[in-house]
């Protein structure tokens, strides 16, 4: 049985079943759970300034923690820049990887027991 409980950051109850599971990066660096009806709510409040408007646990997600280094890489290997804008550019390209394996462990992991 799970022994964590994993809360929706919009209303407070608990999220019960991983389909129900939305993540979303708030100010960049802060993933939080949502259910997907509040989720919804979210994205139609004024709050959706600082809410990326696609979740992290979705196609979406996958596809931009998958595409995003491949795109820093050929823009690396392909401009010539000083170190210092290299490694920024790198760290932008590994940000989605980070915030997906974060939503993962953190908040999908839990629900699949």
């Amino acid at each position: 049985m799970n022994d964590k409980v994993i809360k929706c950051f919009y209303c407070g109850k608990q999220i019960k079943s991983k389909e129900d599971l939305i993540t979303a990066a708030y100010f960049i660096f802060r993933v939080k759970p949502y259910h997907s009806s509040c989720y919804s709510k979210r994205l139609n409040s004024l709050e959706n300034l600082f809410l990326g408007n696609q979740p992290l646990n979705g196609i979406w997600g996958n596809i931009s923690a998958f595409l995003s280094p491949l795109i820093v890489l050929i823009v690396l290997l392909r401009v010539g820049l000083s170190w210092i804008f290299a490694a920024l550019i790198l760290i932008i390209g590994i940000l989605p990887i980070a915030l997906r394996l974060y939503s993962y462990y953190k908040f999908e992991k839990p629900l699949l027991r």
